[in-house]
């Protein structure tokens, strides 16, 4: 196992229930994808603080809590936010480059969900959210941060290294 993915909300569990389960995540270096939620089911900031080991990833740029979360940025370092699915738009993915750093943002696919023209998905279509990020006005190595080069570095952190690369 790669990782550990997560969704209070839609599961409907508080979000200190996780504790165990995030212990022993920071204990194998983990990394941790959650679905953020309302209230006690989207408690990112004490969780984050909580398990400063753990790479939180926060789906979707963090909706529904997008500036609430970006706003705690510098104060969670901990916390990635993954640029995808069509709850997010170019606007958003640019605000939450602008708001993170290029360091703070993966890019995502959310696939099979969203920009499908096939009921079957089967003609899922990337170009879409990864034009959003080509399109930026940012550095070729923040692209290429947000590309891939901060995933590897939080694989590489769960002592997963999938390929050898430079270090820049």
């Amino acid at each position: 196992m790669i990782g550990i993915k997560l969704h209070p909300h839609w599961h409907d569990y508080r979000t200190e229930l996780l504790h165990p389960l995030l212990a022993r995540a920071e204990e194998l270096g983990l990394p941790v994808l959650s679905h953020l939620g309302f209230r006690k089911r989207g408690d990112f900031r004490t969780l984050c603080q909580r398990f400063p080991g753990v790479t939180f990833i926060s789906a979707h740029a963090g909706f529904p809590f997008y500036q609430m979360l970006w706003k705690h940025g510098p104060d969670l370092k901990n916390l990635h936010v993954d640029l995808s699915s069509p709850y997010l738009d170019k606007k958003i993915a640019r605000a939450a480059v602008s708001a993170r750093g290029a360091e703070g943002c993966l890019y995502g696919t959310d696939a099979p969900y969203g920009f499908s023209g096939s009921e079957d998905g089967a003609d899922y279509d990337y170009t879409a959210i990864r034009g959003w990020i080509d399109r930026m006005a940012i550095s070729d190595w923040d692209r290429d941060r947000i590309f891939g080069g901060n995933m590897l570095d939080i694989l590489d952190r769960a002592g997963i290294g999938l390929v050898q690369r430079e270090k820049g």
